[in-house]
């Protein structure tokens, strides 16, 4: 039987950067303005503040991000922070899991189109994701990553809070490869994963490949597929997103397989889509 695997989009990428606030020295912003480095932040980047300010349920990224930085922050008025220390991030996974978890597609829905509404420009704007994520601007990768985070809210939550049969939580297990790897090749804890997951940047701007079954494979991943493998079907993804983050949708298909696996569904033969070439 073919089976596909699949890895969350931006998951990975910004728990790692987050994980990364202890070599950053970064701290939680308090107002909009300072957070988009602005004088006035315009409608876009009020509805991203407010989206994120007041996470909804659906938004089970968005809150778990929040957790992160709060338990990182905490950690760092104690002086627990060192290179790689992940354990406030675990804390933060275990706490979001337990949290109260109500969200159905509609409510999503209407949640991701107000950021469509306030961010039209934004979510036009094309973006090298293999940048550094330092370069891009936050405004634009805050709007995609905010309606994809809405998009995929309710799988989200069902795969991070999955146990592997070790009985850890997927949100922590998923991390732990790649964790190490970074440890092995950027041992002074200072990095920059790409959006797209293909490049870790170090601190002097030289770029490393990431292997991609660090990302794309494994036991967590084997169990997301039957999490993820029908929301696109019954919920298709909106065209803009698979263009201006995957390019098309073969491009959204190799993304989302094991490099390991031979047996790779065509997923563009059972989405429902426009031609978005």
């Amino acid at each position: 039987m073919k089976t596909y695997k699949i890895c969350i989009i931006f998951v990975i990428l910004f728990s790692l950067l987050i994980v990364g606030i202890n070599t950053e020295g970064d701290t939680p912003k308090k107002e909009c303005k300072d957070y988009f480095n602005v004088s006035t932040c315009n409608e876009c980047q009020k509805e991203l503040w407010d989206s994120w300010s007041n996470p909804s349920s659906c938004g089970f990224f968005i809150r778990l991000i929040m957790n992160i930085i709060e338990d990182y922050g905490n950690a760092a008025e104690h002086n627990h922070l060192v290179p790689y220390n992940v354990t406030p991030y675990y804390e933060a996974v275990k706490e979001t899991c337990d949290e109260k978890f109500s969200c159905n597609y509609d409510e999503a829905e209407s949640l991701w189109k107000k950021v469509e509404e306030k961010c039209p420009n934004e979510l036009t704007t094309k973006v090298d994701w293999s940048a550094d994520p330092s370069t891009l601007d936050r405004t634009v990768t805050g709007a995609y990553a905010t309606v994809i985070f809405y998009y995929f809210g309710i799988p989200d939550h069902d795969f991070m809070c999955l146990k592997t049969s070790n009985g850890e939580l997927c949100g922590i297990e998923t991390t732990k490869p790649f964790i190490k790897w970074l440890k092995e090749k950027i041992p002074e804890g200072k990095f920059r994963p790409s959006y797209d997951h293909k490049y870790v940047y170090k601190e002097d701007g030289t770029r490393i490949e990431i292997p991609r079954e660090l990302i794309s494979c494994g036991e967590c991943q084997q169990k997301m597929a039957k999490t993820y493998k029908y929301w696109p079907v019954n919920h298709p993804l909106p065209d803009y997103i698979v263009k201006n983050i995957f390019g098309s949708w073969d491009h959204f298909n190799n993304y989302f397989t094991c490099p390991n696996d031979n047996s790779k569904i065509k997923l563009k033969r059972r989405f429902s889509r426009r031609n978005i070439n």
